[in-house]
């Protein structure tokens, strides 16, 4: 189930309907349904910037504490001059309708925002000095409503825009791409965002000539020389989910066991992005960049703590014959949770599963290698066995259930 709240409602009242159903310990929830949220808020932060204050205090506050402790200078720097002249000259009318509309389009996904703010208000954890000035906040949030904005403009111009667009790109041969459209925006879908960032980049020597054609009107839909660099890096973070978002979307379902350790992955990585001031290629990361990734942090962790809720992902992937409790150290848990994830399944397995009937010893030993028989093994000898000997009790079983259904 995804993770609304009448869902939990369900999981409840089904605990209530039926006895041997746990409720909120079996409440598994939709990983890609976390991951759009997640992703969606690392969006969101840049689009509708005045959400972000209490995210912002995250960084800022020590940053503040340093600049009051020294003079100050009202001299804008060469850079915050060229910001100031590009956005006093770009019209502003088209832009902010845009983000009106994705405001509203998007107001769950605000509210998630609001709560990771909210979050970061309470705790007030400074783990790092991050300041964002104003002009660059504008610079920002200006980009998703550009971008998604000229892709709907030109879809939706189907005899003038959309066919002088395909002309452009046919006569740049050079971008080497079967690529003729810019992708739309779907508010309730995070990796379209995605895709307008991608084809944007792609194609943007066609997307400026569209642009600077002074008769189609599109001078608002235009980045300028800053937001290119900000736009791509933006691209950069939100494929951090990509991979997992194909993985958890194919036909053939990843196992369960697998959306923990999918979001740690995830988790790790949003916090590289906060915590590095410079990329890997050397470049300097966008403070902007870097506060989304935090804002993703905080719902990626209020996620996790929710899935850990619930015993079935821990049972999965203790169960898994390549993860085990192994993972879990090896993933950093501290020895007390490990000691606790122990417990906990042990418990499970003696209150639900020790007292099932198992296959009469006779039948066991002819079915199964001599170095294992899961009838009779407990959970503890699973959680430690070697891999082969789990391997090889799998292939027996298998084998003796081949043999059972030609026999009937």
């Amino acid at each position: 189930m995804d993770n609304a709240a009448n869902n939990d409602t369900t999981t409840t009242g089904l605990e209530r309907l039926i006895p041997t159903f746990a409720g909120m310990l079996w409440r598994i929830r939709c990983i890609l349904h976390i991951l759009n949220l997640i992703a969606k808020v690392c969006i969101i932060i840049i689009i509708i910037i005045a959400y972000s204050s209490a995210i912002l205090a995250h960084f800022t506050k020590q940053m503040k504490r340093k600049k009051s402790n020294n003079s100050t200078s009202t001299t804008a720097t060469p850079e915050e001059e060229i910001l100031n002249d590009d956005l006093a000259e770009a019209p502003a009318m088209q832009e902010n309708e845009e983000l009106d509309d994705i405001a509203i389009a998007d107001e769950d996904e605000a509210s998630a925002v609001l709560d990771a703010a909210q979050v970061v208000h309470d705790n007030g954890v400074i783990k790092t000095g991050v300041f964002i000035a104003s002009n660059e906040q504008k610079r920002a949030e200006g980009i998703i409503p550009k971008v998604s904005g000229l892709a709907r403009r030109v879809n939706d111009s189907s005899s003038v825009l959309k066919p002088e667009f395909e002309r452009l790109v046919a006569s740049t041969p050079e971008l080497r791409t079967d690529k003729t459209a810019l992708s739309r925006r779907v508010p309730t879908r995070w990796n379209s965002e995605y895709s307008c960032l991608c084809d944007h980049i792609l194609l943007r020597k066609p997307v400026e000539q569209l642009t600077g054609q002074s008769q189609l009107k599109l001078s608002a839909y235009r980045l300028n020389a800053l937001q290119w660099p900000l736009a791509k890096e933006l691209r950069n973070l939100l494929k951090i989910f990509l991979d997992a978002t194909n993985a958890f979307s194919r036909k053939e379902t990843p196992l369960i066991g697998e959306a923990v350790e999918l979001l740690e992955d995830i988790i790790h990585s949003l916090k590289t992005i906060r915590d590095s001031e410079f990329s890997p290629n050397g470049n300097l990361v966008s403070p902007i960049i870097r506060v989304a990734a935090h804002s993703g942090v905080l719902v990626a962790e209020k996620y996790f703590k929710l899935l850990n809720e619930c015993e079935v992902y821990v049972i999965a992937m203790v169960m898994s014959p390549e993860k085990k409790l192994q993972w879990f150290s090896n993933c950093g848990w501290s020895q007390e949770k490990v000691a606790e994830i122990t417990e906990h399944i042990l418990g499970r397995w003696m209150q639900t599963y020790v007292s099932l009937p198992t296959t009469s010893a006779s039948s066991a030993s002819s079915t199964v290698p001599h170095a294992i028989n899961p009838s009779s093994m407990s959970l503890g000898s699973w959680c430690n066995a070697p891999f082969y000997d789990i391997y090889e009790a799998i292939d027996a079983l298998e084998k003796s259930m081949r043999r059972e259904k030609v026999g009937n």
